[in-house]
């Protein structure tokens, strides 16, 4: 019998495909079922949440709209004031800033920006890939409606279709690994369709449904190219679920690393030796991508390094035109509609620590290239903010502005601008030598890159973003560890648990403390029971190594993978700063997460009451999902 490259004979590969039909044949009975409750639970979810009461539901339906207004590739310039007034005005009618708890404005907004609460939300247009607001866009190109409320409730129930497929998928992946196990066949997909967070999530308007589901369907593959080997078909399968997986949402980006060591451990699981010639091949690749990676991370770009634009524009933020000291300038200037450029820089949180209640000095040499032009210096930190106009002349002239940082600051930023804003015909400003000094500190400098001296990354904006998500200088800042830090993490972990669980609205409607408690209890559970687990494995792997190269542990070892990714991902890029994950970040591992807190449970209980295990646990968490659907949600809602 022949074999193909990746060790499968080549009959095993011909049959794959009648056999995939016969298997989807066999639970189809399942399926169908299962998709119709996800289907059904969401549509209920999507009409109990009033309109705009999920996590940034009004930037989500803002990027479908104007996706279908203007095309594939969208910018954050692309923003609709007329469009934000509509759903502002939505959202006034529906009482979104009273079940916030936030005090209702007196003017209703212009936009989301100027709305102190919407604000924090940021936009999705320009940051967000519009894989996930295509079908939403043709939709309302279809039905040619310019309602609001309309095109959210399309969203939402595109989000539910999502949903309800990743749970059949979640069953999927059950029978793959637990094909004898009816506990297991019957909690993985319970877990996951009754997980109340995931179900609010699941019926909004919100690019996670899609994030979880090409997740899911890239696990799903990874463990039956494990169980059954792997074709040039199903590794093609598994890389555009892995590039699809990162487009639809950066929470996804743990896929990329999972398949990475999916490929050793595959080939160790296989018994598969790699010829010398394929190795040598393979170590040049490696070398030449170094190369690759270390050219493309090393090259500057035009952009000053540390500093961003707003409104985003073409323009270059560094220039060689003038300069005080060494080589480079920051430039603002403004774009041919006269819409005001301004350039900041975020201080790191463990300096705005040790500044809360002190004094700071913003100094900056300015100049234009022809001409007078009126700027500002300015220094915001969330509680107060000062600012100091001035004019600009053709010569360099030194500006300074001092602020006093409020004891409660949790972020500080300084702020280069022109103005008027409203001019067509605003000139150019040059910056040089801009210093954030602490005064008790003499020559303490809190702002990088004052002189334009380093140019940003060539990898784009958005790859510059995603390279933020990895904070080695606070990973690497002694500072990040320090007692106050440790115990904001500690919080900052417990309340992403709570936002796993259950913490609905705009994470305003949490659950009553004895619930996060007994949820912790069952976590902690699961938890031992996959400690024992483990232990068996590693004594199995004592008495017989050869023997734990079964294809169920090798499937198990990925889920491993992934949740230990997921978490790192997650949780690492709060690290020196105060940003709070939230618990739906965790939802693209969903299915390692239900499927190791499922087994963990059954390694507990004996496999004789497997069964009234499976009953117990399928009531449990419909209970669950109920009580907080009716218990929590709707009263809040509608008292």
């Amino acid at each position: 019998m022949t074999t193909s490259k990746s060790g499968v004979p080549h009959s095993i590969q011909d049959r794959a495909p009648r056999r995939f039909q016969g298997f989807l044949a066999h639970h189809l009975s399942l399926m169908i079922p299962l998709f119709c409750l996800s289907l059904l639970m969401g549509l209920c979810y999507s009409l109990v949440i009033p309109p705009w009461q999920a996590p940034d539901e009004p930037g989500h339906v803002e990027y479908a709209v104007r996706l279908a207004e203007k095309g594939w590739f969208l910018s954050s310039q692309d923003t609709s004031l007329e469009l934000q007034r509509d759903i502002l005005l939505s959202m006034k009618e529906f009482d979104f800033w009273r079940y916030v708890g936030r005090d209702e404005p007196q003017a209703l907004p212009r936009s989301f920006a100027d709305d102190q609460f919407l604000v924090l939300s940021g936009t999705q247009l320009g940051d967000e890939s519009p894989l996930y607001y295509v079908v939403p866009a043709l939709t309302f190109t279809l039905i040619n409606t310019r309602d609001v409320l309309l095109q959210l409730f399309v969203v939402r129930w595109f989000s539910v279709v999502l949903t309800s497929v990743t749970v059949v998928i979640s069953y999927l992946v059950a029978v793959e690994l637990f094909p004898e196990n009816r506990f297991m066949i019957i909690a993985i997909p319970a877990f996951v369709i009754f997980l109340p967070m995931l179900a609010y999530i699941g019926a909004s308007a919100n690019n996670d449904t899609l994030a979880v589901l090409l997740s899911s369907l890239l696990i799903w593959q990874l463990i039956r190219a494990f169980r059954k080997g792997v074709s040039k078909r199903s590794a093609f399968v598994l890389c555009t679920m892995a590039l699809l997986s990162i487009l639809a949402k950066k929470t996804a980006l743990f896929t990329i690393p999972l398949l990475i060591i999916a490929i050793p451990a595959y080939l160790w699981s296989r018994h598969i030796a790699v010829p010398k010639t394929y190795r040598s091949v393979g170590a040049a690749s490696c070398v030449l991508a170094a190369l690759f990676l270390g050219v493309v991370l090393t090259c500057r770009g035009a952009d000053a390094a540390g500093w961003a634009v707003q409104p985003e524009s073409c323009m270059d933020t560094r220039s060689d035109y003038v300069a005080r000291s060494g080589g480079h300038s920051l430039h603002v200037g403004d774009g041919p509609r006269g819409l005001c450029r301004r350039l900041m820089q975020s201080v790191s949180y463990n300096s705005v620590r040790e500044v809360r209640g002190k004094e700071v000095t913003l100094n900056a040499w300015a100049r234009t290239s022809t001409g007078k032009q009126e700027g500002s210096l300015a220094i915001v930190d969330g509680e107060t903010r000062s600012t100091r106009p001035f004019v600009a002349t053709e010569t360099w002239s030194l500006q300074s502005l001092t602020h006093t940082v409020s004891s409660e600051a949790e972020s500080l930023r300084v702020v280069l601008r022109l103005s008027p804003c409203a001019r067509e015909d605003t000139g150019d400003l040059y910056f040089d030598d801009v210093a954030l000094l602490d005064i008790e500190r003499e020559g303490f400098n809190l702002v990088a890159n004052g002189s334009a001296e380093m140019g940003s990354l060539r990898i784009g904006p958005r790859l510059e973003r995603l390279a933020r998500r990895v904070p080695l200088r606070q990973l690497l800042d002694a500072r990040s560890y320090d007692l106050s830090s440790l115990r904001r993490y500690v919080l900052y972990t417990l309340l992403t648990f709570a936002g796993f669980w259950a913490n609905f609205g705009w994470l305003t409607i949490p659950l009553d403390p004895e619930w996060y408690a007994l949820l912790a209890l069952c976590s902690l559970a699961a938890a031992i029971g996959l400690g024992v687990l483990g232990t068996s494995v590693v004594r199995q792997w004592k008495r017989d190594r050869s023997a734990v190269r079964t294809r169920h542990n090798q499937s198990l070892f990925l889920l491993v993978v992934a949740f230990c990714l997921i978490l790192l991902q997650t949780f690492l890029p709060m690290i020196g700063r105060d940003w709070q994950p939230q618990g739906r970040y965790l939802f693209p591992a969903i299915i390692p997460i239900a499927a190791l807190f499922s087994l963990g449970w059954s390694e507990l209980v004996p496999r004789r009451s497997h069964n009234l295990l499976a009953i117990a646990w399928t009531v449990a968490f419909f209970l669950l999902n109920v009580l907080c659907l009716f218990g929590r949600i709707s009263p809040h809602f509608y008292g």
